[in-house]
């Protein structure tokens, strides 16, 4: 799927709109996990908001990330927000956990189609819901030294809803946030 928009970012680190910040927040707040798994944190945004506003700094709730270029993270220093961290291609790393909530915020459009549709089905089969944010219209090529950082495929609502009606899981859309992107819950 060929995408249209803006190639690159300025910022120095993986970052995502800010406006869809609050909006996912209230997502995680309101499904109320006691595991999350976040795949590709890049420097580890939502571990700390997780941390901050869903554990209050308790450290009660168990954090797990996992990441294909954990360099992010290590130059960030938020990896001691992560009770547990994976290194590699979330398709290839075995996880031995179960969850409740995995959070994929900017990461499917980092996958080409079929292997997007295999990591739903894996974070599925981790956890039953899965926070998907993914933009819109965003070109992008390898940054900052990390191939992983390419769009190769584009997940508008629709196409989230039709997956999820073939595969019987089922698609929440969530409202707010920016209008280049799209979030939302799939479960099963």
């Amino acid at each position: 799927m060929r995408m249209v928009g803006r190639v690159g970012r300025s910022c120095a680190m993986p970052s995502s709109y800010l406006g869809n910040v609050p909006v996912i927040v209230r997502t995680i707040t309101r499904l109320d996990p006691q595991r999350v798994l976040d795949v590709g944190p890049g420097y580890g945004r939502y571990g700390f908001l997780f941390r901050e506003r869903v554990d209050e700094f308790r450290w009660e709730r168990r954090l797990d990330g996992v990441d294909a270029f954990p360099e992010y993270v290590e130059r960030s220093r938020t990896g001691f927000l992560y009770d547990r961290f994976f290194t590699g291609d979330f398709l290839a790393v075995e996880i031995p956990e179960e969850y409740d909530l995995v959070l994929m915020i900017d990461v499917l459009e980092h996958f080409r189609d079929a292997d997007a549709e295999r990591a739903l089905g894996k974070a599925l089969a981790l956890a039953p819901a899965v926070l998907i944010a993914t933009p819109l219209g965003y070109e992008q090529g390898e940054m900052h030294g990390n191939p992983y950082e390419e769009h190769h495929s584009e997940w508008p609502a629709e196409r989230l809803d039709a997956l999820a009606a073939q595969r019987g899981w089922t698609w929440e859309p969530v409202a707010g946030g920016m209008g280049q992107s799209v979030i939302g819950v799939l479960g099963r």
